[in-house]
This record gives structure tokens, C-alpha cells and sequence, in this order.
């Protein structure tokens, strides 16, 4: 705050105004009284005078002391106003955060924040969902973190073989909504970029899935979204669910993320629910058209690596 911002802070404020009003009103008053006392009361006439001259001084000195840059009272107690706003604030935060167990464990600015996070970032949650013996995945391509990542592939295939059940849900290269998403971002390439993604994940999907045992196959479900916009990345590692909200003219990256507990809690909840309502709206991919990924998309050259 400048100090001439600052002044005109303090003198708007009514208790400041007050206090150099009591001043000005004191030294006339003493002012008018001296002069009607000067022909017969000398003596008090010039005390009043005296008085007069000091409540001045004493209001001009405040004025210049406060326009130098002082620290009066006023400015502490509108510091301290919006310290106890801002704790009040965060106690209703708190309070709607338990009373209405909602289940928010941490919340992210944006998807970057989240995966370079040392406690619950990227590499805590891959260790997570290849540990969880139930895992659903919606996004909109699942590659740049998820299955392009050789180590983090195997691991997954790995647990998907020992039993766990994983489901996942992300767009069809081919269908309008790649194009509507990639219209949304901006997105000079029309969305190609974005397909490759997908035809990527796709391929590294029905490798893996190749070579599974029959009976470990099942365990692996994926559908595409051919209709709908992902509104949000959901990934659910048992009780544990990450939540990535898509913003409009946004690609993910920029995306608040928050970690969600479950399996009581509303939040987590109300996402399971949204998971389940865009996994049913979505076309199942067989055995048949995993072959078929694998021979139309063979000679796929992966993305680029993300910046």
C-alpha cells in the first residue's frame, strides 16, 4: 500500500474523523471563547488562546504523522479485521469439510502441483492403484502419465494377472467428441494429437492384454466414450479416488485435483456414481476388437513426451 493510498485510507475511516473533529471542534471553541473574554478576562482569555494553539498543533501533527507513513491504531485493528475474516473463513471451510464429510484429503491448484507432490503425488499413486484390488480409470486419453510409462505398464499388467479387477474409460479416437474437446482447447491439430494419444494407450492396452491368461483377461475391462464429455480425470484405487476437474478451453494439465476418501464420504461418492453413469454409457471393447487394435495400430509412432 502506498503512502498516499494509505493516508486516504485512514482519514475515510469514521473513528479517525471522529478524533480530529474532537480537535477542531475543541480549538474553535476555545478560539470564540478567548476572543469574547479578551476585554474582560485577559488572563483566561490567553490561557484559552494557549489551548486553542495546542489542540491545532497536536490535530496537524496526527495529519502530518499519518501522512509520513505512521502506524496508527486504525490500520493494526483493519489488519487484524481481516485476519479474524480470514480464520473465521477457514473454520466454516473446516466445518464443511467434516460435518458435511465430504472427504476432500488434499486439494491441488492444478495437475502438475499434484504430481510432483512428494507424499501423494504421481509416484504414491501409481504404487496405489497397483496395489488396490479394485481400480476404475476415466479420462480423456490415459497417456502421458498413465500408459506411457514402460515401468508403470508392467507393474499394472502385473497386478491385473495376480487378480486385481481394472476398469477403465477414455475417449474413441474416431468418434466427434476428440474433435468437440480439441475445438473446446484451441487445438490447431483438430485433435489429432490427442488421437494418437488414444491409439496409443489402446495399443499398449491390447499388448499387454495379449498376454494374459484367459481367465486374467477378464480382469481387464476397457470402454470408450463415443458421446459424452469427461468432465473430470476419475482415478479409484479402492477407497482412495483422484479427482481432476477439466476446465473449459483448458487441456488437462492446468486441472484442480483433489484426493478424495472413501467409501462413506459424499464426495467420493457422487464420483463413484459419475463413473459408473459414463462406464455404462460406454461401448465395451471384446477380444475381437483388441486383435483388431492390435493390427491397425502396430505401426504406431507414439506422442511426444508432454513439456
Amino acid at each position: 500500500m502506498s503512502r498516499l493510498t494509505q493516508f486516504r485510507w485512514i482519514i475515510q475511516q469514521p473513528a479517525y474523523r471522529v478524533k480530529l473533529a474532537f480537535f477542531l471542534i475543541l480549538g474553535f471553541t476555545a478560539v470564540l471563547l478567548a476572543v469574547l473574554l479578551q476585554s474582560h478576562f485577559p488572563f483566561w482569555s490567553q490561557i484559552l488562546k494557549d489551548f486553542a494553539v495546542t489542540f491545532g498543533a497536536v490535530g496537524m501533527l496526527q495529519l502530518l504523522w499519518d501522512f509520513l507513513g505512521g502506524e496508527p491504531m486504525e490500520l493494526r485493528i483493519k489488519e487484524v479485521r481481516e485476519e479474524v475474516a480470514s480464520i473465521k473463513s477457514s473454520i466454516t471451510l473446516l466445518s464443511d469439510l467434516i460435518d458435511g464429510n465430504v472427504g476432500i484429503e488434499r486439494i491441488w491448484p492444478d495437475r502438475r502441483s499434484w504430481q510432483l507432490d512428494s507424499r501423494d503425488g504421481i509416484k504414491e499413486w501409481e504404487m496405489r492403484v497397483c496395489q488396490a484390488k479394485h481400480v476404475d480409470i476415466m479420462s480423456r486419453t490415459l497417456w502421458q502419465s498413465w500408459m506411457r510409462p514402460e515401468e508403470f505398464r508392467q507393474r499394472l499388467f502385473s497386478h491385473i494377472a495376480s487378480g486385481a479387477l481394472v476398469r477403465i474409460l477414455i475417449y474413441d479416437p474416431d468418434s466427434q467428441i476428440v474433435g468437440l474437446t480439441a475445438k473446446d482447447e484451441g487445438d490447431p491439430g483438430m485433435g489429432e494429437e490427442m488421437r494418437q494419444e488414444i491409439k496409443s494407450t489402446l495399443l499398449r492396452l491390447a499388448q499387454h492384454w495379449e498376454k494374459l491368461d484367459e481367465s486374467a483377461k477378464n480382469n481387464l475391462q476397457v470402454r470408450l466414450t463415443t458421446e459424452y464429455l469427461h468432465l473430470a480425470q476419475i482415478i479409484r484405487a479402492d477407497d482412495l479416488m483422484l479427482v481432476g476437474i477439466y476446465l473449459s478451453g483448458k487441456s488437462g494439465t492446468p486441472s484442480p485435483t483433489m484426493q478424495l476418501r472413501g467409501p462413506k464420504s459424499t464426495y467420493f461418492n457422487k464420483y463413484v456414481e459419475q463413473f459408473e453413469l459414463m462406464w455404462n454409457r460406454g461401448k465395451p471393447i471384446d477380444d475381437a476388437r483388441f486383435r483388431q487394435i492390435l493390427k491397425e495400430y502396430s505401426g504406431l509412432h507414439p506422442p511426444r513426451p508432454e513439456n
